[in-house]
């Protein structure tokens, strides 16, 4: 574990997710969110587990761009939704945070592990 200040964890964080929210990525959570989205809640709700597993396969390959993008062709429109929803959650509840300092992962897979398999539900607290 490494102490970094918020603006720190935001900057990584924004770093790492520009790797993994990639063209198919973006472009299967814009297919998604133009239909109709009745109860986001539910949708985060069922596709928890699958979310779960989608980070923890993209933090195994972080360093490996042919890897996420096979798994992006895989991931299903809601497990897209749900693991971007969780990096808003997140990102809201960091802008929160001002100038606080937080520990996190020292490596990049287990920071994105940290950040959006678990952390970013303090982001529902807002």
């Amino acid at each position: 574990m490494v102490k970094m200040s918020i603006v720190d964890v935001r900057k990584r964080l924004g770093t790492i997710v520009g790797i993994v929210f990639d063209e198919i990525f973006n472009a299967k959570y814009n297919s998604f969110v133009a239909c109709e989205i009745i109860n986001p809640e539910v949708i985060m709700d069922q596709n928890s587990q699958l979310a779960d597993l989608f980070v923890s396969s993209q933090m195994l390959a972080i360093s490996n761009p042919e890897y996420i993008k096979e798994m992006n062709i895989i991931a299903s429109e809601q497990q897209v939704f749900t693991v971007f929803m969780r990096y808003h959650f997140l990102t809201c509840y960091l802008e929160n945070q001002g100038d606080n300092i937080i520990e996190v992962e020292e490596s990049d897979s287990a920071f994105l592990r940290q950040m959006l398999n678990s952390y970013w539900k303090l982001g529902l607290s807002i």
